[in-house]
């Protein structure tokens, strides 16, 4: 027998009521052709260093950092 660590799909905080209203807001700009813009406040680095990248498969992926 192995044991496996997965991802857990639910978050324990989360709300089914507080999600339903919110998928029905979101439809509302929607159905008036208004767009809907995210904002992500969280901030990150532009000069981190990638040590994986996007490449077809058998072909190797390479690239520079700056």
């Amino acid at each position: 027998m192995s044991i496996t660590y997965q991802k857990i799909l639910k978050h324990k905080k989360a709300d089914p009521k507080k999600r339903f209203t919110f998928f029905q807001n979101i439809e509302k700009p929607e159905k008036e052709d208004k767009l809907i813009i995210y904002i992500d406040e969280r901030g990150f680095a532009l000069d981190i260093l990638r040590r994986r990248g996007h490449t077809l498969k058998g072909e190797r992926s390479s690239g520079k950092h700056d």
